[in-house]
């Protein structure tokens, strides 16, 4: 039991893990598995729809977080990956469980 008088079953419902990528964005923030990045990479594939955003996931096929043009999309984004050489092109801007909480 916590301190607070909670539960450990009770906190569990509303505590989701995310894995940290090991990397920070433009501004020093750590990049998690379900954030969404802002980036001026618009995609280079005509069914990017995307705009200028990316979700951080896992990749179904390799286990790997990648970047993805949207939570429902099965395949990588087209354009920059997530790599120490790209990372300053990206602002975290939210995540898939709060929405776009940054402009």
């Amino acid at each position: 039991m916590f301190s607070s008088g909670l539960k450990k079953e009770d906190v569990s419902n509303y505590v989701v893990p995310q894995q940290f990528t090991g990397f920070l964005d433009k501004n020093g923030v750590e990049i998690y598995e379900g954030d969404i990045l802002k980036t001026k990479h618009t995609g280079q594939s005509p069914y990017d729809k995307s705009k200028n955003t990316r979700v951080v996931k896992r990749h179904d096929y390799d286990g790997q977080l990648k970047l993805f043009a949207s939570n429902d999309s099965d395949l990588p984004a087209s354009g920059f990956g997530l790599n120490a050489g790209t990372r300053n092109r990206f602002e975290v801007i939210g995540n898939i469980y709060e929405g776009i909480t940054k402009g």
